[in-house]
């Protein structure tokens, strides 16, 4: 069926915006596990690295308690030295935690037991990343709470996730803009741009379709022919005719719009490829046909169109060729009737 011709507005807008939506939430989920992965790791690492330094100070201190007391303060990292016997937390470079037990912690102890570990683990409801190692006789943890790697993993994913966003989306009108305009580029070369019908070139390319369609069967061809459009031309001038051409093209389109494809073939020659029965067509054509009488009746001025079908239902055995070949004899036919009818001379 023919469709109106349109420009691309902001239809572009809903499409790629949801498909932009939809990939960079991916992008951001896939994104955030992968960065929350790699500032585990590298969390864990830093846990292992003021371990080290403790473990350089205990040599010099003698006892965990005193080196922890001599470490620098981590705003991000907590350190702390447990009594493997009795589960007491002897010393922490946070106050916090000094007299506490293991029971208090809440977590697993087994870890503390071996010389080197590293695990996750939630301390009243916060989330942490433990590093622990045996150091002078006591089990000494450095502790990095998850907030701060989450926070951060989550930052990051929200700033590339918007360059992300803004990309796609950037991509997305470019790509679209050059579809719509190659679209409406295609459009306008197949369209009769007085009657916004398909042109000579679409009907070719239609036909060439058909041919090896198996629609074919359902197939109606329509041939119409305006009757004395010369004669409009002479007399009134070619705006007449040019007004009796998109009529007929207006009426067309009112009437068999629905059904199937319509082409302005040629200056006063048209052809509609409908699929529809023998009733379907009847009732559009009396829709045709009134609307050519109407404004006839109303302007005053002679209008008329010669119509010739043939159909698959009528002549299955036919190709198309031979349908368009039958309805050009039939439509050949009223236009000699009309003629005579009239008793004007017919002029092409």
């Amino acid at each position: 069926m023919n469709k109106p011709d349109s420009g691309t507005g902001k239809a572009w807008l809903f499409p790629v915006l949801s498909i932009s939506a939809v990939s960079t939430l991916l992008i951001a989920i896939v994104m955030y596990l992968m960065l929350a992965g790699t500032l585990a790791d590298k969390a864990y690492k830093e846990n292992a690295m003021a371990l080290d330094h403790l473990e350089t100070l205990c040599a010099a201190a003698g006892t965990p308690e005193e080196a922890i007391s001599r470490l620098p303060y981590y705003s991000e990292m907590r350190v702390f030295s447990l009594d493997v016997n009795t589960g007491a937390v002897t010393a922490s470079t946070h106050q916090f935690y000094v007299g506490k037990d293991i029971g208090w912690l809440k977590i697993d102890t087994q870890p503390f037991y071996d010389s080197t570990a590293r695990f996750r683990a939630t301390i009243h409801g916060e989330k942490l990343y433990i590093s622990s190692r045996r150091i002078g006789g006591e089990a000494v943890a450095a502790v990095t709470a998850s907030s701060a790697v989450d926070g951060n993993a989550l930052l990051i994913t929200i700033i590339m996730s918007a360059v992300a966003f803004a990309l796609s989306m950037g991509i997305g009108y470019l790509l679209t803009t050059v579809t719509a305009k190659y679209s409406d580029e295609h459009r306008e070369a197949r369209t009769d741009a007085p009657t916004k019908l398909l042109n000579r070139r679409a009907y070719a390319e239609d036909v060439l379709k058909l041919k090896s369609s198996k629609r074919l069967r359902l197939l109606r061809y329509v041939s119409l022919d305006l009757n004395g459009l010369k004669e409009a031309n002479d007399t009134l001038g070619h705006e007449a005719g040019d007004e009796l051409i998109k009529n007929t093209a207006r009426f067309m389109t009112t009437a068999f719009g629905h059904l199937g494809k319509l082409y302005r073939t040629g200056g006063d020659e048209f052809v509609a490829l409908l699929l529809c029965d023998r009733a379907e067509f009847d009732e559009a054509l009396g829709i045709f046909n009134e609307g050519v009488d109407l404004w006839k009746s109303v302007r005053g001025r002679p209008f008329s169109v010669s119509v010739g079908e043939a159909s698959k239902e009528e002549f299955p055995d036919y190709s198309i060729d031979e349908l368009a070949k039958r309805a050009d004899e039939r439509m050949y036919e009223a236009k000699d009737a009309y003629y005579r009818k009239t008793g004007k001379t017919r002029r092409k």
